[in-house]
This record gives C-alpha cells, sequence and structure tokens, in this order.
C-alpha cells in the first residue's frame, strides 16, 4: 500500500525539499490559476469568496 500522508512515513519529521524546483511548480499553478479566473470573469460567472 502507498503512503498517503506524509506522516505514514517512518522518516517524515526529516521531511526536506527543494525550494528552487518547488517555487516553479507553485508559480506554474499560480499563473494557471490566475488564467482560468480570467476565463471565468470572461464568461460573465462572479467568484465566490
Amino acid at each position: 500500500m502507498q503512503n498517503k500522508y506524509i506522516w505514514q512515513l517512518g522518516n517524515w519529521s526529516d521531511f526536506t525539499w527543494q525550494s528552487d524546483r518547488l517555487l516553479k511548480i507553485l508559480g506554474a499553478a499560480r499563473s494557471a490559476q490566475s488564467q482560468l479566473l480570467t476565463q471565468v470573469k470572461n464568461l460573465g460567472i462572479k467568484e465566490q469568496s
């Protein structure tokens, strides 16, 4: 069975990440989100908070 949550890993408290790689992925996701919100707004659909 594959672990679903980080705390299910034996060494979860030693979790590390590579900021430069993560920032590129998060930046791309934020850009896609912005484009989607623009398209939704252009269709006349109001944003919900």
